[in-house]
């Protein structure tokens, strides 16, 4: 996927460093880090896509497929790339893809405590569909959502 101001497309294996940077950066208080990135990477099942602006990756998304479902597992956008829609171009991208691999519905758990998160999944689509109580370390509560493809 293609833009006037950046591309998506898969994380190439030399790009693997940049990520983990990224990562770090958006998610300071508990990132996945370099081995489940590389792990997450190795896995076939497993997709890692990269919104690129210039030579800079600015956003990721890492999510699976299991037709007739698809997960996204872990989606961040650089602190200085945020509100302008980078984030809601990755998720049509998994959405688009995921149509391609028969998948009918998109899952996702977000924080109970991420506000702006949920209200930016509601608006792209995404619906209340449970709740793991307790789930991260902080005590909060995991909340997933669904999104119907189709």
């Amino acid at each position: 996927m293609i833009n006037d101001n950046w591309t998506i497309r898969e994380l190439g294996r030399g790009e693997l460093a940049e990520l983990t940077e990224l990562e770090t950066r958006c998610f300071e208080t508990n990132p996945w880090g370099k081995a489940k990135l590389e792990a997450s990477y190795r896995d076939r099942a497993t997709t890692i896509t990269v919104c690129v602006r210039g030579n800079s990756i600015i956003g990721f998304c890492i999510w699976r497929v299991f037709p007739p479902e698809s997960e996204i597992l872990l989606i961040g956008v650089r602190p200085t790339e945020r509100n302008i829609g980078v984030a809601k171009a990755m998720i049509r991208n998994v959405i688009e893809n995921s149509r391609t691999r028969s998948v009918k519905t998109l899952y996702l758990e977000v924080s109970n405590r991420n506000y702006p998160a949920i209200t930016f999944y509601k608006a792209s689509g995404f619906v209340e569909s449970g709740v793991r109580r307790g789930y991260y370390r902080s005590g909060a509560d995991a909340l997933l959502m669904a999104c119907k493809i189709q």
